[in-house]
């Protein structure tokens, strides 16, 4: 009856969470501090204790990198507390986490600041080691390709970014052409096994993301303008003022963006509509001795935001482990300890061989009872319950 008030009190007595000491939280990354506590020599995995760049570089070369690093700060192993992961100790990380048998659904090369790889991370997605100067590898060196092939042989990342440096390859410079061929000759061996590495990804049926600022040359005079020849493929520009990219005025930076990718990125692809009158800030000059140019070189935060929305494919246990955690009912929310349970049972193994991608969940009155259906049926089927899936191909 609404026409009296309630004067009396109402009590809810709240019974303790249980706890289940027979699972574990599900590990979110392929390098996560409990594993690396548990299973990696802490002499051969140190904390990060600042940028080391690779062995085979003159004195100059680390000097001209690390005034360049000094406008992009390090984010990844600064804020995650992982252990960075080079190449004096990626066999040894390699062959602790083969025993995992674990999967990535990202990976980061040419990283820079590594924001995309911690939001990425943050995101509750399997990652792995970003890949960039300043943790030791070289991506145009030889060795380094060798352990970079294995690590993707082994982890199969579902999608792999890629922001390869842009200095030699802008447009708008007047240095002479002969001279610009002689800066772009060292890169073009890591321009080329990226171009390898992507290829690999489009005939697993895997996404792969390139970027490069609209004024930059590499995706049109470089190797990777032959990804363009295979379909579903192509090229998409955006502005990254849309997503927050500001000055240390408050003035929104424009930078044109392209990206090459065999994946569609909707909600990425927007123009610069006006700020409602507010002029565009300038990317050149120099600021507290760093260079603008390089400070915009990292990602606003948004834009990492919305680059770990992809949709992933249903490859192995930690894609199933992902699907069911998203699932929040009203009256039945999934525990992480059955997730942990039943991804024990499973084994980890592809789950189609189509390699289809998660779309969307249906029949969430039933999933309580799909939950707790025989596990032999699953191994049998290969796939999961209540699952609308859609082709990946364009």
């Amino acid at each position: 009856d609404l026409e009296y008030l309630w004067t009396g009190s109402t009590r809810f007595k709240i019974l303790p969470e249980t706890p289940v000491a027979a699972f574990s939280s599900t590990s979110t990354t392929a390098a996560d501090n409990l594993a690396e506590m548990e299973v990696l020599d802490p002499v051969a995995f140190p904390c990060y204790g600042g940028d080391t760049f690779p062995s085979h570089w003159s004195e100059e070369q680390r000097a001209t990198t690390a005034r360049h690093y000094k406008a992009i700060p390090e984010e990844f192993y600064t804020k995650s507390g992982r252990r960075p992961i080079t190449p004096d100790n990626m066999d040894a990380w390699l062959a602790a986490v083969k025993r995992r048998r674990l999967r990535l659904h990202a990976w980061e090369w040419f990283s820079g600041s590594g924001r995309l790889s911690l939001c990425l991370l943050m995101a509750n997605m399997i990652v792995g080691p970003p890949i960039d100067y300043r943790y030791g590898w070289d991506v145009a060196h030889a060795p380094h390709q060798a352990l970079l092939q294995r690590c993707h042989e082994v982890l199969a990342p579902a999608h792999l970014f890629a922001s390869p440096s842009w200095s030699s390859w802008m447009t708008a410079t007047n240095k002479d052409p002969e001279l610009r061929e002689l800066d772009r000759r060292p890169e073009l061996p890591a321009i080329q096994y990226l171009t390898e590495t992507c290829l690999i990804q489009r005939q697993m049926d895997c996404g792969f993301t390139v970027e490069q600022p609209a004024g930059s040359s590499l995706l049109k005079e470089s190797p990777l303008r032959r990804l363009c020849d295979h379909s579903g493929i192509k090229t998409v520009r955006f502005d990254q003022c849309m997503f927050g990219a500001q000055d240390e005025a408050q003035l929104p930076l424009r930078k044109a963006t392209c990206l090459l990718t065999n994946r569609r990125w909707h909600k990425v692809i927007k123009r610069c509509g006006g700020h409602r009158g507010k002029s565009h800030g300038q990317v050149q000059g120099r600021l507290r001795g760093c260079s603008r140019t390089a400070m915009a070189m990292v990602f606003p935060k948004r834009l990492c935001q919305e680059l770990s929305m992809f949709s992933t494919p249903v490859r192995d246990v930690n894609s199933v482990v992902l699907l069911l955690l998203e699932v929040n009912i009203l009256w039945f929310r999934v525990n992480v300890a059955m997730v942990n349970h039943l991804c024990e049972q499973l084994e980890p193994r592809p789950l189609a061989p189509q390699a289809h991608r998660v779309h969307r969940i249906l029949g969430l009155e039933h999933l309580h009872r799909a939950l707790l259906v025989s596990l032999a049926v699953l191994r049998q089927h290969h796939r999961l319950w209540h699952v609308t899936t859609w082709r990946t191909s364009p």
